[in-house]
């Protein structure tokens, strides 16, 4: 079974009042610890230094990666509804 590690960093910001997640995808890695050391390397960086995000559960905010294995389906298996779903019921 081999995994792959998807790193991203995300925050909120407020557009027209309404606070909006811009989540910028970053990468995939081989494993945790080579996606740890992009972290490093990128945590104080211009933009990722002045927005961190207050819902990251990683110790270094506004980073999250997550493990998948590859060639089997992991999310959405059940389907999805939209915003307009929720406003017919």
């Amino acid at each position: 079974m081999k995994k792959i590690y998807h790193l991203e960093h995300s925050y909120s910001k407020p557009i027209r009042g309404i606070d909006v997640d811009d989540c910028k995808h970053i990468g995939i890695f081989t494993s945790k610890e080579k996606a740890k050391k992009a972290i490093l390397l990128l945590k104080e960086k211009q933009g990722f230094k002045e927005h961190p995000s207050e819902y990251s559960d990683y110790p270094f905010e506004g980073f999250n990666i997550d493990e998948y294995i590859l060639n089997e389906s992991s999310a959405w298996i059940g389907g999805f509804i939209t915003i307009n779903d929720i406003d017919d019921e």
